[in-house]
């Protein structure tokens, strides 16, 4: 990429000092980042589907029980089929939020955008983590596609801005809102 000329015709934004570029792309995270929310819920319910057939389908012991009649294995179906609606209620929440307004020119909407990533990646995660535990020693080799679901699941934290810069920059626009109404 040195000595490499780019028309003017091509450049992003209206000059070439990369500040107007940088801010354009800037300002699509926001739309970017509830994608990335809505792709690893996708994933988690798919290992959390997955999951639930195995254990409909699964004998234990003499073969005349199946996993979903242990009610420890119910009760963590529950939390974690919880955990993922909540995630799946965050993106329509801030989804709809972003359909009414203009994210461009919202701090307090770019900064549901970046909550909602960096939380409903880390539910995502570790909903394929523990479904992928729920089925024991065969969760982890390539028999089941919950491994694979889950390695998967590593990367949205880290693309488009790792979760705990986004976390940290919720902080930050918290902390001067919250200025405001205490000063």
């Amino acid at each position: 990429m040195d000595d490499v000329e780019v028309p003017e015709r091509d450049v992003l934004g209206l000059d070439y000092d990369g500040r107007q570029g940088l801010g354009i792309a800037v300002k699509t995270l926001g739309w970017s980042r509830p994608l990335i929310a809505a792709q690893a819920l996708g994933a988690a319910k798919r290992s959390l589907a997955y999951t639930m057939q195995y254990a409909l389908e699964t004998p234990r012991g003499d073969g005349r029980i199946r996993l979903l009649e242990k009610e420890l294995y119910r009760a963590r179906l529950g939390e974690l089929t919880g955990r993922l609606s909540q995630g799946v209620a965050y993106l329509l929440n801030v989804t709809r939020s972003i359909d009414r307004g203009d994210i461009a020119a919202s701090d307090p909407l770019k900064v549901q955008s970046s909550m909602l990533k960096a939380l409903a990646t880390d539910a995502a995660a570790e909903i394929a983590r523990q479904s992928m535990g729920m089925l024991g020693g065969s969760g982890y080799t390539g028999e089941h596609p919950l491994g694979r679901i889950w390695t998967d699941l590593g990367v949205p934290p880290i693309y488009e801005g790792h979760n705990d810069l986004q976390l940290g920059h919720a902080g930050r626009f918290l902390r001067e809102h919250l200025k405001r109404y205490t000063s």
